[in-house]
């Protein structure tokens, strides 16, 4: 079993294998650039370097991550000894493997969304706007607050049945659109509405294919079917849709319920204020030469409340979220912040720290040895 093992191990750490794997990441990198001049880069990433195959048997980023990770460990324990000559090159490849895991806690782990605020506006949640959630919501006992149930992507694209204890009724998707558009009753034509009841019932809705357009994205739509869990009573098919602005209202008994599909919200433990958006443009023309957010960060349990500047290469930092100013709109009284939430930002930098560290003492030990050399 051990020489089973051992023979696997080298297998994983030929050199040859490091080349092969080091070439088609080069091919994956530059196919996968050139692909962004006809999608955007969301779906790039998620095509080519955030999958495992992009066409059976062609790996995406998620193999040869993995099978590169592989090998440099292998090779580690097979090939390389710990020795005061190779201690660098130790060094280089520990900077090598973290560098590998960073990528890989990045990818399953961090989270990346946007706070949109108004002048004078007050958050305490950032959305994924590509990922779409059902919201329910209903009043809570407790005035100003409100209770939510929020149904995550997967569960409405592999159309599952939502049943939770303290909806009176079930939630069943019966078509999801990952790309749709609605159409009026002079563009339906002969069509009549899929949807049974609310503002659904108005309109068509469409499937489309996914936008490639780099500039552009999808809106979704869903049609999902209500049923009173007491006696099994149909409550009709509903529309929901980015395309519909407003919560539909549900209402068993005297308790109202309101329907929506919206962007995935992730609620944070403080608030955000926006007090002032600066913009400065270049004289005579458009473009901004700086733009900045003024905000008030709160934190109740924490006893906190302080003022900060959001702008170029410098973020909020505060509770593992970092918030970079990314954009602005409504006559510059909008500002849009980008909240990255990643639990593996500090391991590029240790890996950068590593591999140059292992570098500068492989060097400096081929160096004395050369000058021992010259001087025997």
């Amino acid at each position: 079993m051990a020489k089973f093992f051992l023979k696997v191990l080298r297998t994983f750490a030929s050199l040859q294998l490091t080349v092969i794997l080091l070439a088609f990441a080069l091919v994956l990198v530059f196919v996968g650039t050139l692909a962004q001049r006809n999608m955007d880069i969301y779906a790039a990433q998620k095509m080519f370097f955030r999958s495992w195959f992009i066409i059976p048997p062609i790996p995406g980023g998620f193999t040869l991550g993995l099978l590169l990770l592989v090998n440099l460990i292998a090779a580690q324990i097979t090939r390389f000894k710990i020795t005061w000559a190779h201690s660098g090159i130790f060094i280089t490849h520990i900077g090598l493997i973290v560098l590998l895991l960073g990528e890989l806690v990045t990818t399953f782990f961090a989270v990346e969304s946007q706070m949109t605020l108004d002048t004078g506006q007050t958050k305490n949640y950032a959305e994924s706007y590509r990922d779409p959630e059902l919201a329910i919501t209903w009043a809570s006992a407790e005035p100003g607050l409100d209770n939510v149930i929020a149904v995550p992507t997967g569960m409405l694209q592999n159309r599952h049945t939502i049943a939770h204890p303290p909806l009176p009724f079930t939630i069943r998707v019966e078509r999801w659109f990952g790309n749709s558009q609605i159409l009026g009753p002079m563009q339906a034509g002969t069509r009549k509405p899929q949807a049974t009841q609310g503002l659904g019932s108005q309109i068509v809705v469409e499937k489309m294919e996914p936008n490639r357009d780099p500039e552009g994205s999808d809106v979704p739509s869903a049609l999902v079917r209500l049923r009173l869990r007491a006696n099994n009573q149909d409550l009709g098919l509903w529309l929901v849709s980015y395309y519909l602005n407003e919560p539909q209202a549900v209402t068993v008994g005297d308790q109202t319920f309101y329907l929506a599909l919206r962007s995935q919200r992730h609620y944070k433990p403080y608030q955000i204020k926006l007090l002032e958006f600066q913009h400065e443009k270049y004289q005579g023309v458009d473009i901004p030469m700086r733009f900045e957010s003024r905000v008030q960060l709160t934190d109740p349990a924490a006893d906190l409340s302080r003022e900060q500047r959001i702008y170029m290469n410098h973020p909020l930092r505060y509770a593992g979220d970092v918030f970079y100013q990314s954009g602005f709109g409504n006559n510059d009284q909008t500002s849009i912040l980008l909240v990255v939430n990643n639990p593996g930002w500090l391991m590029p930098y240790a890996s950068s720290t590593l591999i140059g560290l292992g570098l500068l003492v492989q060097f400096l030990i081929s160096l004395v040895n050369f000058a021992w050399r010259k001087a025997a």
